[in-house]
This record gives structure tokens, C-alpha cells and sequence, in this order.
């Protein structure tokens, strides 16, 4: 349900989802589980980050990739400003993390949606792309 807030009103619920982007409709997801979930957005719940994004999900995939290039092409980009612990962490839950995704439907692009002769086995592999400061297509 969509509605417009006017100022005062009062909303009751259990969780408070603030955004409406792949981490506040995941939320929102888990969250209903267990109560009333409201989501709001500071606009119309499709204007979003997410749906901006250009880049996808860099991801390790691809078993000519590793989770140590992955891990290392984070911590140079990030200028000294990243917590290792906390890169680590994250790259290595990426997997786990887009498999929840697709078990969700969200649906990302594979080699057959952009290649016609391709191998069916090769077909149903993520379509990957290089994005900057990485060493691998991801």
C-alpha cells in the first residue's frame, strides 16, 4: 500500500524499514516475518539507489576469481580507508548473500541473455563485468 504522510500522523508498526532500496525491501522482507513491517522512502518507493546502480553486485563468481583478489582490489581502492576484518567479512558472504537474492526472484543477467552461441552450461553463468579498481570481471 501506498500512502502519503502528513505531518503528526502517527504510524504503528514493529519494524520501521527506513528506504526502499535492495537492503530496506530485504529487511522489510525478513521483518515480516515476526510483526507489521512499514517501509517508507523519502520518495516513490521505486526511487531508489538501487534502481540507479549501474554497476550490479561485484561478487566472486567466477573460479578464475578469489576472495583474496577480491579482498585486496577493496582495500587499495579504499585508500587506507577500509577495515580488513570488515572487507573480509562481507566479499566472503557475497556468494550466500546473491543466492538469497535469486531465491528472492530478483533476476540477474546470465551469458545466455547476451550471447546467442553460446554452450548451454556456459549459458546459465553470470554475465560478469569488470568494474573500476577491480582485477577480475565480477
Amino acid at each position: 500500500m501506498t500512502a502519503n504522510m502528513t505531518s503528526g500522523q502517527r504510524i504503528i508498526c514493529d519494524y520501521l524499514i527506513i528506504g526502499s532500496g535492495l537492503a530496506g525491501l530485504t529487511a522489510a522482507l525478513e521483518a515480516a516475518k515476526y510483526g507489521k513491517v512499514t517501509v517508507i522512502s523519502k520518495a516513490k518507493a521505486e526511487e531508489c539507489n538501487t534502481r540507479y546502480a549501474q554497476g550490479g553486485i561485484a561478487c566472486v563468481v567466477d573460479r578464475e576469481d578469489s576472495f583474496e583478489a577480491h579482498i585486496q582490489d577493496t582495500i587499495v581502492a579504499g585508500a587506507g580507508l577500509c577495515h580488513e576484518d570488515v572487507v573480509r567479512m562481507i566479499i566472503k558472504a557475497g556468494p550466500d548473500r546473491v543466492r538469497d537474492l535469486q531465491r528472492l526472484g530478483l533476476h540477474f543477467t546470465l551469458q545466455k541473455d547476451v550471447e546467442s552461441n553460446i554452450s548451454a552450461t556456459e549459458g546459465n553463468q553470470f554475465h560478469l563485468g569488470r568494474e573500476g579498481g577491480h582485477s577480475a570481471r565480477r
